[in-house]
């Protein structure tokens, strides 16, 4: 039986995986022609950024470059020459590496025959041969070129290297050269990823975990997972970038390369780049939500996107026993954005971006809350909530990583756990788990040991998979009183024991 476009939703299993990564490569090759002279001066007007081409892996792997042996690196002991084995550890274990090979399981046959049935000329027959699947499941700078010669090749890198760190053709060789002094500014002359930069990594992150326009620059297609796609089968997006981060094995050693010598992180860049995350998040919401606004307007897209709504507010149980959304939580479907869809807890963002974002995210907000938002406003109001989100997430970034973790316990200490509905006490939740991995970090080695109460948070939270089905329910047993009870004792213990610097 297929599923009616827009009206049935089949939320589908499966984890989406974040691409990032600090690998680098060396291999001789000449910079492409017209690139900007080495003597530019750092306060040049920014240039468009380099779109070079792809390599591919083979490019990064040699035992001289990122293809030694990773044995510590394997063993869960990322140190200062982690860089060296990057390409091997990659390869070894990490899951971007069958992002690829998902495009052929019977899940993306499903998706692709479902897509098929009312618009067949739209999408291709298989998920390897559709541009819109292989944006995310592979380098985006290839998705297009899908159909030509070579393709088994693409298939087989999944999500790798030049996916995350920009195709590499203009910087292979010239990278092994730069310094923290001038870094940034060759990465931005040379086309490279400034991935180095959290705020830049999760945004580069977002763009596949959370979506983002079409970039002709670059050559990357539009990255949009739509309601269409999530009817089909395909699963939600539902991105933390600091909890994937976290699960990666990682291929880099996290430090301050824009210092030098390059020092290590500090444990509270834990927190850190949850709250950057959370930002990158939402701006990248934004500047899709523009995109989709304008290309209903220019080309008579879709609108409103469904997939701008919480699943919930609409999937959910009828019956009075079950879960339903209370008097204490709130009306709006705009997809949450913890804590930057709550106007109380914007208040503790840091002053100087504060009161644009609140302003900019209460526009749009208003926009959308209205019957029938009109595609040319929302269009206007989210891209500038976006350009407003990116100035705080710069701002974030480049802040002292203890600075930016006060920011993030201050907007978690503002927490009104009453009215929180099941979304935002996951992304609640989340922020709370990053404070407990500083904590600890910041602890004696006898002492690590996690906060029970997390125990509770996340069996309260799980959503019920039915027996014998391959997807999962609605938050049927969401329980507010049970959630705020929770969720009240672990800010009351993240506050005692939760070292925050004064």
């Amino acid at each position: 039986m297929t599923a009616p476009r827009r009206t049935t939703i089949a939320i589908g299993t499966g984890v989406f995986v974040l691409a990032i990564g600090y690998g680098l490569c060396a291999r001789p090759h000449a910079p492409a022609s017209g690139t900007a002279p080495r003597d530019q001066p750092a306060h040049a007007p920014q240039r468009p950024p380099a779109v070079g081409r792809p390599v591919l892996r083979s490019g990064c792997e040699a035992s001289a470059c990122h293809g030694s042996a990773a044995t510590r690196a394997l063993a869960d002991e990322p140190g200062p020459t982690t860089w060296m084995s990057s390409a091997s550890l990659w390869h070894a274990r990490d899951p971007h590496t069958r992002a690829t090979e998902a495009l052929a399981s019977p899940l993306a046959r499903q998706i692709m025959e479902q897509l098929r049935v009312e618009q067949p000329e739209r999408w291709a027959a298989d998920a390897l041969d559709e541009a819109r699947c292989l944006a995310c499941h592979t380098n985006p700078a290839l998705a297009l070129h899908a159909n030509r010669p070579g393709r088994e090749r693409l298939r087989t890198e999944g999500v790798s290297c030049e996916s995350c760190h920009g195709n590499a053709s203009d910087w292979l060789f010239e990278h092994t050269n730069w310094t923290a002094a001038d870094r940034p500014a060759r990465y931005d002359e040379f086309g490279m990823a400034r991935l180095f930069d959290v705020g830049e990594r999760a945004a580069v992150c977002a763009g596949c975990h959370v979506g983002a326009p079409a970039d002709p620059a670059r050559g990357y297609p539009l990255r949009d997972m739509n309601h269409d796609l999530i009817a089909a089968g395909h699963p939600r997006l539902n991105f933390e970038f600091a909890d994937y981060q976290r699960r990666l094995p990682p291929h880099w050693f996290e430090k301050d390369r824009t210092r030098d010598p390059c020092v290590p992180r500090e444990p509270e860049f834990e927190a850190k780049a949850w709250i950057v995350g959370r930002v990158a998040s939402a701006e990248a919401a934004c500047r899709l939500l523009a995109d989709r606004a304008a290309r209903a307007e220019r080309d008579g897209a879709d609108w409103p996107e469904l997939s701008e709504s919480k699943c919930f507010a609409c999937h959910r149980e009828l019956l009075p026993r079950e879960w339903r959304p209370s008097s204490r939580t709130r009306t709006s479907t705009w997809q949450t954005v913890w804590p930057l869809t709550r106007p109380e807890h914007r208040a503790a963002l840091p002053a100087a971006r504060a009161g644009e974002v609140a302003a900019e995210l209460a526009a749009l907000e208003t926009v959308l809350a209205r019957r029938e938002p009109r595609p040319t406003e929302t269009a206007r109001h989210a891209a500038r909530a976006a350009a407003a989100l990116r100035g705080l997430r710069s701002e974030l970034a480049g802040a002292p990583d203890r600075t930016a973790a006060e920011t993030a316990f201050g907007l978690l200490a503002r927490v009104n756990a009453d009215s929180l509905d099941w979304d935002e006490s996951c992304q609640v939740m989340q922020g709370l788990a990053s404070l407990e991995w500083m904590r600890l970090r910041r602890a004696p080695s006898d002492q690590r040991t996690a906060n029970p109460l997390f125990a509770g948070m996340y069996s309260g939270l799980a959503l019920p998979r039915p027996e014998g089905r391959d997807h999962f329910d609605s938050p049927r047993r969401f329980d507010s009183k049970v959630t705020r009870a929770n969720l009240n004792r672990l800010l009351a213990s993240i506050r005692q024991t939760c070292v925050v610097p004064e």
